[in-house]
């Protein structure tokens, strides 16, 4: 039986939640419930997988891979000359795990999602794994708690093993589109966790970004191998279209099936998640440091490094003091 292989996308720039993230310390690096969002990534993929592949840049694999050895738990590192976005990155990670590791499942997990409940993850990605070995590509839908335009909504339709076919995807809608969809009552967040064989993976990335696909065997055909890590071609690489795999498959693919997400899921890629799991005083505002609130409602403040911050008369804004550094910004 081919091996399950965890494909873990630990990248970024680290500028939404900057200055608590930045480029040498993005957001899998950001600690959360004690721990790094990468080392509880690594927790969940390394439950469900034989291997695990960490596709993120050179900069990146020293303080990747000392999280790895702090939890135990092996890892490859693919490495892009630069990020080229989600599809780059899949496709790559795709054709390594097809041509070099033999093929198998392989399954997609952003390094930037708060999950608690493990067990409940582990089960429902056994469900998707089945899906997978049917031949379809499987990922898991969020109810919607709001109208929210930075997410991705799937639309389902019929109902196809234990989960329901994707009838619709729209990444990104603008706020009435979004607002739309969820009103259908069939509408769910995309959680950015996608499942599929290495075979559909190849065949769906051949038929909606055949271009992409071609750049991105190359890169993986033309590598330079470490000890556990695998450069992807730099000069392959100049060719390698940037754009997410939403748009570049999803919103194409005719074997979408939807799983609805039986775990706890939050995207930590903006302050209103980050107020989310804080504790709040009696007007909902989340400190952190030397902060304080007067006459304003439902704010995050954080202050680090002795800075001192005190916010009067505003609403649902995020102020983060770090480093010398004071950013102001909308909470959501």
């Amino acid at each position: 039986m081919a091996q399950r292989i965890a494909v873990i996308l630990a990248g970024g720039e680290g500028k939404r939640l900057w200055p608590l993230s930045s480029a040498l310390r993005p957001k899998p690096l950001l600690e959360v419930d004690g721990k790094t969002l990468y080392a509880s990534t690594l927790e969940r993929a390394a439950a469900w997988a034989g291997h695990i592949l960490t596709l993120t840049t050179a900069g990146l694999i020293e303080p990747l891979r000392e999280e790895a050895k702090k939890a135990g738990i092996a890892s490859d590192f693919l490495l892009e000359p630069e990020p080229r976005n989600t599809a780059a990155a899949i496709a790559c990670a795709a054709a390594f795990s097809g041509e070099i590791l033999e093929g198998g499942p392989m399954a997609v997990f952003p390094s930037d999602h708060r999950v608690l409940d493990h067990k409940a993850f582990h089960r429902d990605m056994l469900l998707a794994t089945e899906s997978a070995e049917n031949g379809l590509l499987a990922t898991f839908g969020i109810r919607p708690k709001r109208v929210e335009p930075g997410y991705g909504y799937m639309v389902t339709g019929e109902t196809e093993g234990q989960g329901l076919r994707v009838a619709k995807f729209v990444e990104k809608p603008h706020v009435s589109e979004a607002a739309d969809l969820i009103a259908t009552g069939k509408a769910w967040w995309n959680a950015g966790i996608f499942v599929a064989h290495t075979n559909v993976w190849e065949a769906e990335f051949q038929r909606h970004a055949p271009e992409l696909w071609r750049v991105a065997r190359d890169a993986v055909g033309m590598a330079a191998f470490g000890n556990d890590s695998v450069y992807l071609d730099v000069e392959s690489y100049q060719f390698m279209p940037s754009v997410p795999v939403d748009r570049a498959v999803m919103e194409k693919s005719a074997r979408l099936v939807l799983h609805p997400a039986g775990f706890d899921w939050a995207d930590m890629g903006e302050f209103g998640a980050i107020w989310d799991i804080l504790p709040k005083d009696q007007a909902g505002n989340a400190l952190k440091g030397k902060a304080a609130c007067e006459r304003a409602r439902n704010c995050l403040v954080m202050a680090e490094d002795g800075l001192e911050v005190s916010l009067d008369g505003l609403d649902d804004v995020a102020v983060i003091a770090r480093e010398g550094v004071i950013r102001v910004t909308r909470l959501r």
